[in-house]
């Protein structure tokens, strides 16, 4: 009788850990948000953070199928005070300590000429331990020097630090990460954000995060438009979202999915072919 060699028995792999907002944040995954200053970022980081703590609907649209107890919020820029005051004219409810908010008077640089500082690190990882979320914001506060963010390999080192502090809370990271204001193109009357902005560490982004997303404000319009750039998964739209009031988005509009789109098309074709007979 032959015994199966055990090397050769396949093991099922473990199912992936359900996403904490589908389509939006991937458990255990690094996102960014990227836009020009003073468009909204921390505003929108805020409402996710609300969403996955309470379970509400993000935008009341996009599901929380599995809420989490425990957000890290760290500043490299604004006082604690100032997301606090923003935290409460939202209006966004959420269970009373829930929000840990870790002020710039405690920011360090992860990496500094191109090495990681290991104690600084440790130093993360207790402050966010427990926490199912952290926030960044902005990335560069936590970069030494302008020129790291024009080196790819700098900037890749930096997303990859954001992992391992969240590694010990097998928590979800969301980074915040500023770009230039777009500029008017005289020809096409459309607003394109610079191209020097290309330079700045753009194709180690790519690589090294689960979901990118850019948030922009077409002029002169309330409309701010959230649109993906990358996420690893597949079915997933971009979203517009309109600015109710100072503090708060609604989702206003809802792209198509790639499936969606390639059924529609499959229906338009079969429309077409019925039509010819």
């Amino acid at each position: 009788m032959l015994t199966p060699d055990p090397l050769w028995i396949e093991t099922p792999l473990p199912p992936a850990p359900p996403d904490l907002i589908p389509g939006v944040l991937k458990r255990h995954g690094v996102h960014l948000i990227v836009g020009e200053r003073d468009v909204g970022k921390s505003l929108i980081a805020l409402e996710i953070a609300a969403s996955v703590l309470t379970g509400q609907a993000l935008w009341g649209k996009l599901p929380v199928p599995h809420p989490i107890p425990n957000v890290t919020y760290i500043l490299g820029e604004h006082d604690s005070e100032s997301l606090r005051e923003l935290w409460a004219l939202s209006g966004l409810m959420v269970p009373e300590l829930s929000l840990r908010v870790v002020g710039p008077e405690h920011r360090h640089p992860f990496v500094a000429h191109g090495k990681t500082n290991a104690a600084v690190v440790q130093f993360y990882q207790e402050i966010c331990r427990g926490s199912g979320l952290i926030i960044f914001d902005p990335l560069s506060a936590f970069m030494a020097g302008a020129e790291a963010e024009n080196d790819n390999t700098g900037m890749r080192e930096v997303l990859n630090v954001t992992s391992d502090i969240a590694r010990p809370s097998a928590a979800t990271v969301l980074i915040l990460h500023h770009m230039g204001k777009p500029v008017l193109n005289p020809k096409t009357g459309e607003y394109r954000h610079p191209p020097t902005y290309a330079s700045r560490g753009a194709s180690a982004i790519e690589d090294a995060v689960m979901g990118l997303f850019y948030l922009t404000k077409p002029e002169p319009r309330e409309e701010y438009h959230l649109k993906r750039g990358r996420f690893k998964a597949r079915n997933v739209p971009s979203f517009y979202l309109l600015r109710r009031d100072a503090y708060r988005h609604t989702v206003v509009a809802k792209g198509l999915t790639d499936q969606e789109k390639a059924a529609r098309a499959a229906a338009s074709v079969r429309t077409e072919c019925q039509d010819d007979t």
